[in-house]
């Protein structure tokens, strides 16, 4: 009810060796949503504590596989969508702007991303709350192909392989802080204090603050 299926394509990304997985991809289908299954791939012969939410924060990095769509806006699982997601002011900083919006606080919050980048920042992306997180299809690749480089390997599974147990990073956190450092110029960072910019439409907190401001924002 929150996003206009006619602009959005709205993508649920599901595992492929679970058979409650398919039933749900099965309905989502007939539905016309769009579907598309994952293989454990990188956890199949790798242990970990825990394999679902390490999963998950691999799988954004790997997220531009699934679309071909120019901008690629990701929701946690757990986030709550509130507000009509707009086509411009969802996304951008105005109608002339076409910058992707990032929102950050001054923070630290998550020590393992400056190690991860291999360069610091003061911005935390991922406390400020804002859904959906949007980036160019392109940033994805190029932020593997980065981070691959930078820890001298051969392939970026192999470098996640030595962090994803340290659960003190963010993928969000890493993409953001890797856009606004080489993409400026696609990007455009505003801190949390700033009531201007794209407006938010979901947040893993659901308070009412951020409601009233994404309902007034958007249907102004």
């Amino acid at each position: 009810m929150f996003v206009d299926r006619n602009i959005f394509d709205i993508l649920f990304i599901l595992d492929n060796e679970s058979s409650k997985d398919h039933q749900l991809g099965d309905c989502l289908t007939q539905h016309n949503y769009s579907v598309k299954y994952e293989s454990p791939l990188l956890f199949d012969n790798n242990q970990s504590t825990l394999p679902g939410y390490d999963r998950q924060q691999w799988s954004t990095f790997y997220i531009d596989r699934f679309t071909n769509s120019d901008y690629i806006g990701v929701i946690d699982a757990d986030a709550m969508i509130f507000t009509f997601m707009h086509p411009i002011f969802s996304i951008f900083t105005s109608k002339d702007d076409r910058r992707i919006v990032l929102k950050a606080i001054i923070a630290e919050n998550y020590h393992q991303d400056k190690r991860i980048l291999q360069f610091n920042s003061t911005l935390d992306f991922m406390w400020s709350n804002r859904m959906p997180m949007w980036y160019r299809y392109e940033t994805f690749q190029n932020l593997r192909n980065y981070i691959t480089s930078v820890w001298n390997e051969t392939h970026f599974d192999n470098v996640f392989l030595k962090f994803y147990e340290n659960q003190s990073y963010s993928q969000f956190n890493i993409l953001s802080n890797y856009a606004n450092r080489f993409e400026s110029n696609y990007y455009r960072v505003i801190l949390n204090t700033d009531n201007q910019g794209a407006v938010s439409v979901a947040s893993n907190r659901g308070w009412y603050i951020d409601i009233f401001v994404g309902c007034c924002q958007t249907f102004n």
